[in-house]
């Protein structure tokens, strides 16, 4: 996965303004500035109507379901899978994906208790150390 993801970086250089990457987790936990980025990605202008639209499109409802984003907390929706995984699929993706982490800026999860802390956050700036 490491190579796919500098492949699609080499295609960003090789076709500028065509590729943008998002995380799931930038857009729980910053949407309006996620959706800025995207927006000015597409050439759109990410007006303050645009922003109460999206306020009420993702913001909690009667239509709230595990498979939407009518949530009422997004970001607690995204820490919760640490609350779930099971430690012999967090061992194998550990191992998998070790040399990823860094690149796309997710912490390593591996020692007992990191799954579990929520000091540690979702994403970090790529290569960033973790100080707890």
């Amino acid at each position: 996965m490491t190579d796919d993801y500098h492949e699609s970086e080499k295609e960003k250089n090789n076709y500028p303004r065509r590729l943008l990457t998002i995380f799931y987790e930038d857009v729980v936990t910053d949407q309006i500035e996620t959706f800025r980025k995207i927006y000015n990605f597409a050439g759109y202008d990410f007006s303050a109507k645009e922003q109460l639209r999206l306020a009420q499109t993702s913001a909690f409802s009667k239509k709230a379901s595990p498979s939407n984003t009518y949530r009422k907390d997004s970001t607690r929706t995204a820490h919760d899978w640490r609350n779930n995984i099971n430690k012999n699929v967090l061992k194998e993706t550990n191992k998998a994906c070790f040399n990823l982490y860094g690149v796309l800026g997710y912490p390593q999860l591996g020692k007992p208790g990191d799954v579990s802390n929520s000091n540690i956050p979702l994403r970090m700036k790529p290569y960033q150390k973790r100080k707890l």
